[in-house]
């Protein structure tokens, strides 16, 4: 049984993800680095589209607890942030057997502008013949100014082996759902889906020393039958013993553009392209880089897309980092990171971000002190262009 007690745990001016500019239709995924939310993170459940840290607001005081007793899993939060805001999370799970369980969650959001409360209810588990299932139920009440009740459904059904994997799947989504604190697709509100999937995947000996390979086909139509999105999708790779990788996928597909919850544009894109790249030293703990290089229609126009990394570790305790993107979509846009750490000390250590991009650039370093267990400092330099330079020292003290 684990509970905590988190006063200004502010961090976001310490550490901050940044997401890639290749084109995506949806808002993408960032991971969130905040500790209240990393620890016991697998007790709230993983499918993000009902839970999504990151719309937590950085808030003044949480608390939180999780415990494991005997075949129940137990987990739950709630957080205070400014402007009267309150944010909290409840999930209970059964594990009947070691590859059988059950759970519900519940998730909630109190803001001046919003009131947001979802319930989720799933089950799923795997025989010994190698069929599985996963199905969920949800249901959402809103509160803007208007008042709305939405639910949503998804199931699927498949067979895996050592190497195989297939399955179908479905799903609903009322365009009155809202899971407001979830990363769900804009496009998805109102729409239902059908797909099948198959996955091969193989550790060899020899020349060649993995092998995958996906194949998706998906039905999505709007609640009227209108096509929403229907395409297949296809990628493979082959790692060779002397650690190289070799990637490709191919998509074709018709996408039809959500510009609001629940409406749909009148017109279809023709969406076409591949994607290609090679990685070297896979498996090295020194260092590594490759490049990746897409082309096709995207979006309603012509796309093309080059990205490249390098990664270098000189020391065991200095490592660095440095990718870089470029897409032509409508124009052209440019990014490169590069990053750096070192560890000069068990307590001691430096991070250092330098971000190239459309607009000023970005400049961030810190510095970290553990005094003592439970104790650290970190003094942080930030400069994002926008403003004047930021210079923060913050103090992280663990009572318990």
């Amino acid at each position: 049984l684990t509970a905590e007690l988190s006063l200004y745990p502010d961090f976001s001016t310490l550490e901050t993800q940044v997401t890639g500019i290749d084109f995506s239709y949806t808002e993408k995924f960032r991971s969130d680095p905040r500790p209240f939310f990393q620890e016991g993170s697998a007790y709230f459940g993983d499918d993000v589209s009902y839970f999504y840290s990151n719309r937590v607001a950085d808030f003044y005081a949480g608390g939180k607890g999780f415990a494991q007793l005997d075949a129940n899993g137990i987990g739950g939060f709630v957080t205070y942030a400014p402007d009267d805001r309150w944010d909290g999370v409840l999930r209970l799970q059964r594990n009947f057997d070691p590859t059988h369980s059950a759970a519900v969650m519940a998730v909630t959001t109190d803001r001046q502008d919003l009131r947001n409360q979802l319930i989720v209810a799933r089950t799923g588990g795997r025989q010994a013949s190698g069929i599985y299932y996963d199905a969920d139920l949800a249901w959402s009440n809103t509160e803007e100014e208007v008042f709305d009740q939405g639910g949503a459904g998804k199931a699927a059904l498949g067979w895996r082996s050592d190497a195989w994997d297939f399955a179908i799947a479905g799903d609903r989504y009322d365009e009155e759902y809202y899971p407001a604190n979830g990363l769900f697709k804009a496009d998805r509100y109102g729409t239902r889906s059908v797909s099948a999937s198959g996955r091969y995947y193989e550790r060899l000996t020899g020349r060649l020393r993995e092998v995958t390979g996906n194949v998706i086909w998906e039905d999505r139509r709007t609640l009227a039958g209108e096509v929403q999105s229907r395409g297949a999708y296809v990628d493979a790779s082959v790692e060779s013993a002397g650690q190289i990788r070799l990637f490709a996928l191919y998509y074709d597909g018709d996408y039809r553009p959500s510009p609001a919850r629940g409406e749909f544009a009148n017109h279809l894109n023709h969406d076409r392209y591949y994607l290609t790249g090679l990685d070297f030293n896979t498996r090295s703990s020194t260092h590594g880089y490759g490049v990746y290089f897409g082309n096709g229609e995207l979006g309603g126009g012509d796309y093309r897309y080059l990205t490249g990394y390098l990664w270098v570790r000189p020391t065991a305790t200095v490592l660095l980092n440095v990718a870089s993107e470029r897409i032509d979509n409508f124009g052209t846009s440019d990014q490169t990171i590069a990053t750096a750490s070192w560890d000069v000390t068990a307590q001691d250590g430096f991070v250092a971000r330098y971000i190239w991009a459309e607009g000023p650039d970005y400049v961030r370093v810190a510095y970290r002190r553990m005094v003592r267990k439970g104790m650290d400092i970190f003094v942080v330099y930030n400069e994002d262009g926008f403003g004047e330079a930021e210079f923060s020292v913050k103090l992280l003290w663990a009572l318990l």
